[in-house]
């Protein structure tokens, strides 16, 4: 039965280091989703022109609203229109995408 146990909370602690350890921003591009990126300087510059920059669906977010402001450490999800979540996000260098969760 400790032996189990034992299994059982590492197994536990596995699961969530490695979805810690998920990268927060993706690259969408015609060919999918890249989510090879840690910071959103990082996803941006790899997004360039032609392709856009985007949450992970596994990343954690506040609020549920269908945009969110993204910075380079959260993202949160209060905006129901795009001019006010642009705004935001300008102010905090960040973007404005679509909530992943919706």
């Amino acid at each position: 039965m400790r032996q189990l146990l034992l299994l059982l909370s590492g197994t536990v602690w596995l699961a969530s280091t490695v979805a810690a350890n998920a990268a927060p921003f993706c690259v969408s591009s015609s060919t999918g989703k890249h989510c090879w990126y840690y910071s959103l300087g990082e996803c941006l510059q790899a997004a360039g022109q032609d392709e856009t920059c985007e949450l992970s669906p596994e990343e954690r977010v506040s609020g549920t609203a269908p945009l969110c402001a993204v910075f380079s450490s959260e993202a949160e999800c209060y905006y129901w229109d795009q001019e006010s979540c642009n705004q935001s996000a300008t102010a905090r260098n960040g973007i404005c995408v679509n909530n992943p969760k919706r």
